[in-house]
């Protein structure tokens, strides 16, 4: 079937279409979870952590991974840090020596720590893990496939034995490349 990005994604090219898909996941997809989180406060008895002096080093620790994770990308995979638009290159430095997927983890940190820091019990309780979730169905249901098949399993398993993990193909069906 060729590249899974064939199709809709295929017409996006250009500048404006790297910058409305950069603008909708680092301004519009933001906005739209504190909108979330504040509605469902108002509706929803969860127990609130509310510590700003925990939960802001939290989200600025997780923005500063998220940059310092686009910036090993742009550097040395000579691309942008989105899946539609993936670098070319395989990137092991910056935060991929230590983290396979600084960008997720990093947006997770910071989505956790914001609810704290506000003292959000919706944020904490509810968008926090649906984030969570969605970023390791991102990660397992696309992107691990995806390496896999841009880079060979050399790169995809060496890039979780060098960490001490048991790379997520190792069971054998579940990381096929997409057909």
């Amino acid at each position: 079937m060729g590249d899974p990005r064939a199709g809709a994604l295929a017409a996006l090219t250009g500048t404006a279409a790297r910058a409305g898909y950069a603008a909708l996941f680092t301004a519009a997809l933001p906005v739209l979870l504190v909108a979330w989180g504040r509605a469902a406060d108002r509706f929803l008895a969860l127990p609130a952590v509310d510590s700003p002096a925990v939960g802001w080093p939290i989200a600025a620790g997780g923005t500063l991974l998220m940059s310092w994770a686009w910036t090993a990308l742009v550097r040395d995979g000579g691309g942008l840090p989105m899946n539609a638009f993936p670098p070319p290159r395989f990137v092991e430095t910056g935060p991929y020596r230590f983290i396979a997927h600084p960008i997720y983890v990093g947006f997770c940190s910071a989505v956790f720590g914001c609810a704290i820091a506000v003292g959000s019990p919706s944020g904490l309780w509810i968008v926090g893990p649906v984030v969570a979730l969605g970023c390791a169905a991102l990660v397992l249901g696309y992107e691990a496939a995806d390496l896999h098949r841009r880079f060979g399993p050399n790169q995809f398993f060496r890039q979780h034995k060098d960490r001490g993990e048991s790379a997520p193909a190792a069971s054998g069906n579940r990381y096929r490349p997409h057909r």
